[in-house]
Order: structure tokens, then C-alpha cells, then sequence
């Protein structure tokens, strides 16, 4: 699904961030709240490098990039956790990446980079998708170069804010601890 361009297409500058698109309704995202990335190995962390792996970033730029909302329950994290850990047989949890809402935003220039939007993710009531904007100006290949720079950007932004965790619960309170 292409759902970060169609939304940069519908809404450009990222207005519907101001609107819940969830189906049942919801509360947007905001700037004031705490979102979390799920981090496994290999997929999305690279235990012998200790870095973030960037091309599991590009979502950004496509399906979204999801995280979780404040406000979600011990068992809503837990089951992400689960789920995203039995992705494959050699997924493991690293812990997440936890920040808040307006240090994302605030990754722009003279435009938006970024839309953090309320949407909906199977049975998960605090799902958030971040999605990537494209440049508005520049050829095809400025532009594509200014999205890879923009993701380097937030990839920078999220290795530093890592909580390194070996299971739900022990996860689970760093969140809380975060202000999740």
C-alpha cells in the first residue's frame, strides 16, 4: 500500500494530521505525545554494527512507518512485541526507539517532511503511522535525493533515542518510564 503518498497527495503540508484516521474515529496525534518503534534484529537493528538499519526506513516513504501512540496498554505493546518477533525464526528483540511527536514534526524546512497520523493497524487502538512528504520542487533525482537525505535525518534522530531491552516486560517499563 502506498498509503504516505497518497497522503501527501490528498492532504500536501501534512493538513490531515490534524484529523484522526482511524475508522473508528480516535484522536489525532499530538505534538505534546510520546511515539515508540518497535526494534528487532535483524530486521530493523543491526546487532554486530549497533546501528539502525536504514532501509527499513524507506516505509516511510510507502506503507508508513509504524509506531506506537502514548497512551497504549501493556497488553497492546506486548502483542506487538510478539508479533513482530515471531516475523521470522531469527527476530529478536533490541527494545525501541522512543520520542516525542514534536521532534519529528520539527524535521522540515520551508516543507513538512514528515505527517505522524492516528491510523488504524488490525485490533491496535494506539497505532500511528509516520509518512514521508515528497519535495515539492526539483527533478525526479533531486527529489529522491532530498527524501534520502530527510530519512538519513530521522534515522540520525532515532538512533538516539534507543531503549535497549531483552523482553516485553522488561520493555514495557522503559516505555512507561519514557512517558509512554
Amino acid at each position: 500500500m502506498q498509503r504516505a503518498r497518497l497522503l501527501d497527495k490528498e492532504w500536501p503540508g501534512c493538513e490531515c494530521e490534524r484529523e484522526s484516521l482511524q475508522s473508528e474515529g480516535g484522536k489525532p496525534v499530538a505534538d505534546d505525545e510520546v511515539v515508540a518503534r518497535i526494534l528487532t534484529s535483524p530486521e530493523g537493528y543491526d546487532i554486530t554494527t549497533r546501528a539502525l538499519v536504514a532501509t527499513k526506513l524507506q516505509s516511510v516513504y510507502s506503507c508508513g512507518l509504524s509506531v506506537i501512540r502514548s497512551g497504549a496498554s501493556d497488553a497492546e505493546i506486548s502483542n506487538t512485541v510478539d508479533q513482530l518477533t515471531r516475523a521470522s525464526e531469527t527476530s529478536s528483540l533490541v527494545g525501541a526507539i522512543v520520542l516525542p511527536v514534536a521532534d519529528i514534526r520539527a524535521l522540515r524546512d520551508e516543507e513538512a517532511w514528515f505527517g505522524v497520523y492516528a491510523t488504524d493497524d488490525g485490533n491496535k487502538t494506539h497505532h500511528v503511522d509516520i509518512a514521508g512528504t515528497w519535495p515539492n520542487s526539483g527533478s525526479n533525482k533531486e527529489k529522491r535525493k532530498r527524501q534520502d537525505d530527510r530519512r538519513m535525518r530521522l534515522r540520525d534522530k532515532f538512533a538516539s533515542r534507543i531503549l535497549f531491552a531483552n523482553d516485553a516486560a522488561g520493555l514495557i517499563a522503559q516505555l512507561r518510564a519514557a512517558g509512554l
